[in-house]
C-alpha cells in the first residue's frame, strides 16, 4: 500500500511540472513572437540566477555543486534546450492546442526509448494508458484542422517531441547519480554558456514589462524542474511519459485565458480520456 501514495505523489509532481512548463513553452507566443528565441531563453536563465545563488548560500557544501556525470549533463542540455527552442517556435507558428498535441508524441517516444535504453518493463497497464491518453489528446486538440502541407510548425513540433523524449531518458540517468539541485544548477550554468553567444548576436531592446515577464520565468522554471526531478525519482519513464498528455489540457486553458480560445466539446471528451489514462497510471501494475 505504501507504493500507491508514493506513485500518486509522483504523478502530482509530474502534473505540476507540466503545468509550469506549459507557460514556459508558450512564452514566445505570449510575448508576441517578437523576442529572438536565444535571447528569450537566456533572459529566463538569468532570471533564475538569484534563486540559484540563494540556494548555494543555504546549502553551502551539503549538496555537490558540480555534476558527477558531465557527459549525461551535456547531453541533457543539448536535448533540453534544443527541444525548448523548437517548442517555443512551434508555439508561435501554431495554435497552442495543436502545438501541444504534436508535442505529446514525447510521451510515446519516451516510453519506447526507456524500454530500449533503460530496459524498463512496459506493462499492459502502461500501454493501455498510453493509447487512451494519446487518443484523448488528439481528440481534444483536433490536429486535423492544421494545414499539414505548408506549416513549418508541424515538423518543428515533432522535432521538439523527439528531443524532449531523449531528455527524459537522460534525466532518468542523471537523477540516479546527482542531487536534484545539482541537476538544476548544472543545466542552468551549461545552458548560459551554450546560449550566451547566439543570444548576443540577435539581442534587441525590450519593453520593461516583456523583460520582467521573461525574467520571472526563471524562478518559475526552477520550481518546474524541481518538481520534475521529484517525479522522475518517484516514477519510471513508462509512467511519466503518458502523463505528458495533460499538456494539451493546460495549453487549451492557457489559450482560453490569454487569447480567448474557447474549448469545444472535443476538448472536453479528450479531457475525460486523459483523466482515465491518469487513473490507470495511479494504480499498481498487476
Amino acid at each position: 500500500m505504501d507504493a500507491v501514495p508514493g506513485r500518486i505523489a509522483g504523478i502530482g509532481f509530474a502534473l505540476c511540472g507540466i503545468l509550469i512548463f506549459t507557460v514556459v513553452f508558450a512564452a514566445g507566443k505570449l510575448t508576441g513572437g517578437e523576442v529572438p528565441l536565444p535571447q528569450l531563453v537566456t533572459l529566463r536563465l538569468l532570471g533564475a540566477l538569484p534563486v540559484l545563488l540563494v540556494w548555494r548560500l543555504l546549502v553551502r557544501g551539503r549538496v555537490p555543486l558540480l555534476t558527477r556525470a558531465p557527459g549525461w549533463s551535456i547531453a541533457r542540455v543539448v536535448c533540453g534546450y534544443g527541444g525548448l527552442m523548437c517548442a517555443l517556435e512551434a508555439g508561435v507558428r501554431l495554435p497552442l492546442a495543436q502545438a501541444s498535441t504534436l508535442g505529446l508524441l514525447e510521451g510515446v517516444l519516451a516510453v519506447l526509448l526507456a524500454g530500449l535504453f533503460l530496459h524498463e518493463r512496459i506493462g499492459r497497464r502502461h500501454a493501455l494508458a498510453a493509447v487512451i491518453g494519446l487518443g484523448g489528446a488528439i481528440v481534444a486538440a483536433q490536429p486535423w484542422r492544421i494545414d499539414w502541407q505548408v506549416s513549418l510548425g508541424v515538423p518543428i513540433a515533432l522535432l521538439s517531441a523527439l528531443m524532449f523524449a531523449l531528455e527524459a531518458v537522460v534525466i532518468k540517468k542523471l537523477v540516479e547519480v546527482d542531487e536534484a539541485w545539482t541537476v538544476i544548477f548544472t543545466v542552468h550554468v551549461l545552458g548560459l554558456l551554450v546560449l550566451a553567444v547566439p543570444a548576443l548576436m540577435v539581442w534587441q531592446p525590450l519593453e520593461s514589462g516583456t523583460a520582467l515577464f521573461i525574467l520571472a520565468l526563471g524562478p518559475l522554471g526552477i520550481v518546474g524542474q524541481f518538481v520534475n526531478v521529484r517525479a522522475w525519482r518517484a516514477l519510471p519513464v513508462s509512467v511519466i511519459g503518458p502523463l505528458t498528455y495533460s499538456w494539451v489540457l493546460f495549453a487549451s486553458l492557457l489559450g482560453f485565458v490569454a487569447f480567448g480560445e474557447l474549448p469545444g466539446i472535443w476538448t472536453i471528451v479528450g479531457a475525460a480520456f486523459i483523466l482515465l489514462g491518469g487513473v490507470l497510471l495511479a494504480r499498481d501494475e498487476r
